[in-house]
């Protein structure tokens, strides 16, 4: 399954560019993971938190990949589909690996506790 680079989000074959960021998509995610190995199979993934919308997503990946914190995002329901008809998505889910998974929930909680 493609991917993109930039964003890091999977496409399904047939897709040559990001509808978000216009990248060329790639064959391999960027960080050597994919679904297969990562977070809908179990993997060494785990569910992070879900999320409403593809903004407050990317503003959660951005935090955690500032603390170097690796993320998998994927589509609750509809979710893929709306994206690819719309260019954006609702319904998203985060997911990091278990080793960073009580680092990940601190720094949010951090970040929340600031608002």
């Amino acid at each position: 399954m493609p991917w993109c680079p930039k964003c890091k989000t999977e496409y399904r074959e047939g897709f040559h560019i990001c509808s978000d960021c216009g990248q060329a998509l790639v064959e391999q995610c960027p960080d050597g993971r994919d679904r297969k190995e990562g977070a809908e199979e179990g993997g060494d993934w785990e569910f992070l938190v879900y999320l409403f919308n593809e903004t407050e997503a990317d503003i959660v990946i951005a935090l955690l990949e500032t603390a170097e914190i690796p993320v998998v995002k994927t589509y609750k329901r509809m979710g893929i589909l709306q994206k690819v008809y719309t260019g954006k998505a609702s319904g998203v889910d985060l997911y990091v690996p278990k080793s960073k998974v009580e680092q990940a929930r601190e720094l949010l909680k951090a970040e929340i506790e600031d608002k």
